[in-house]
Order: structure tokens, then C-alpha cells, then sequence
């Protein structure tokens, strides 16, 4: 099964506070597990105290890029390559899909999933993605695309 990566504003804990919130079980929170996209991290592999969080965001830019880098070619390398992007054309998406590329070059997958609700200059734009680009849609039990009005009144 492939490995999405996504930008996350925030890390839901398994209590349902967000990282970096403090709380009587976050004192005790040594091996407790954080759920992100159906994968489990021990909270210790973060290798981040709570306040970190909170600190990067004043970071120098180069060392965002460091970092930005680092957590990329990790997640290639945990998943052994078995990954993709999930890709909208919009801009986060479209830098993190740039520094993939930059890092590791075309073999990633760009999977955009194309709703028939997207703006017509951003399906150009996503389909203009450099290297391995894959566009989904929905489809019917025999096939055929459908609408996303389809697939809600069925």
C-alpha cells in the first residue's frame, strides 16, 4: 500500500489534543502514539519537545529547507519508495511537489484527483506536473466517470 505525504498544520495525539498542547497525560505522553494518516509514530521519534514546535516557525529559511529535506528523503526511505503525492494544484501542494522533485527526482507519483469541482486553470495547471503524474476521478460500478453530483445522489 502506498504512503501519502500531506502538510499537516497540527498533529492530532491519540487524547485528541493537538501537539503541543499541554494536559495532565501529556506529562506522562513517553510512549504514546500519534495517529497521522493512518500510520502510528512514538511520540519520541518526533525527536522534538513541545516547545520546538512552536520555535520553528521563526527558523532561517535554509534551515526550514534542511529540515523540509530531511523529513522527504525519510519518508522515501521508511516506505522504501512504495510512495506518492497527493496533488491538487494548488500551492502547498505545488512546493512540496517541487522540493520532491528537487530531492528525488521524477519517480514519485503526483496523484491528482480531479472531482469535476476543480477551477479549469487549476486542472491545466496540475496536468503540467513535471515527471510521474497520475489523474483520478470518480467512476461508476461499470467504469465510466461520473460527476461528483453522481456519486452524491447514489
Amino acid at each position: 500500500m502506498k504512503q501519502v505525504i500531506s502538510i499537516m498544520r497540527y498533529i492530532i495525539l491519540s487524547d485528541g489534543s493537538k501537539a503541543g498542547e499541554q494536559n495532565d497525560e501529556s506529562q506522562e505522553a513517553g510512549r504514546r502514539r500519534i495517529k497521522a494518516d493512518d500510520m502510528y509514530i512514538l511520540k519520541e521519534d518526533l525527536k522534538l519537545n513541545d516547545w520546538q514546535y512552536y520555535q520553528r516557525k521563526f527558523l532561517p529559511y535554509e534551515i526550514k529547507l534542511k529540515l523540509s529535506r530531511q523529513r522527504i528523503e525519510e519518508w522515501y526511505e521508511n516506505w522504501g519508495g512504495d510512495v506518492y503525492l497527493s496533488y491538487s494544484g494548488g500551492l502547498d501542494s505545488t512546493v512540496l511537489l517541487h522540493m520532491i522533485r528537487q530531492y528525488l527526482g521524477d519517480r514519485v507519483p503526483a496523484v491528482f484527483s480531479n472531482t469535476g469541482l476543480e477551477f479549469p486553470e487549476i486542472i491545466r495547471f496540475a496536468r503540467k506536473a513535471r515527471g510521474d503524474f497520475v489523474e483520478i476521478y470518480p467512476k461508476d460500478r461499470k467504469g465510466n466517470r461520473i460527476s461528483y453530483r453522481d456519486v452524491i445522489l447514489k
